[in-house]
């Protein structure tokens, strides 16, 4: 194989870094969470190719020390340096139990309450029944104006069959 073919074939960090993320088994956001980094900047590197920074890079080499950066880097190597830790969703290793039925994350200071996720859940059930309620109040806006149109219509043949007949 030429060098020149052989770069055609080159997997983009960019990409590896996909791959990456859907061997730690692991959403952009889950990835991003467990990185404590902005999701956007995780789906700038996935969707639009912008290239991965020394921070951000260093930030996976903290939190994903198994991860070979050097295959991340380059594509040379095997992806993991030696074994991978018990559970393949690195982002359950490094949520800990603490007191008050609270989790912690390995990393940060953030503390999240099952009190807090319910209280997120319905605050996301009352904006699902709100949306409902918008998609049903603008489809009857669509019904209405469908039935304007069609009187509108038939208000026109009838003017048009009047100026057409004999007097």
């Amino acid at each position: 194989m030429t060098e020149d073919s052989s770069k055609k074939t080159q997997v983009s960090i960019n990409e590896r870094l996909k791959i990456l993320i859907e061997a730690l088994n692991l959403s952009a956001r889950a990835f991003s969470a467990v990185l404590e980094v902005p999701d956007s900047n995780t789906r700038n590197y996935l969707s639009k190719g912008t290239k991965l920074n020394s921070d951000y890079l260093e930030s996976i080499s903290s939190h994903f020390s198994h991860v070979n950066l050097g295959w991340l880097i380059t594509g040379q190597g095997e992806m993991f340096t030696g074994e991978m830790p018990p559970s393949t969703n690195t982002a359950t290793t490094r949520i800990k139990k603490v007191s008050g039925g609270a989790v912690h994350s390995g990393t940060g200071n953030q503390l999240i309450t099952l009190e807090a996720c319910q209280q997120e859940l319905e605050q996301t059930k009352r904006d699902l029944a709100a949306l409902q309620r918008e998609i049903e109040l603008l489809t009857g806006q669509l019904q209405t104006k469908d039935a304007l149109i069609a009187s509108k219509e038939e208000t026109i043949d009838l003017l048009k069959a009047a100026f057409n007949r004999p007097n």
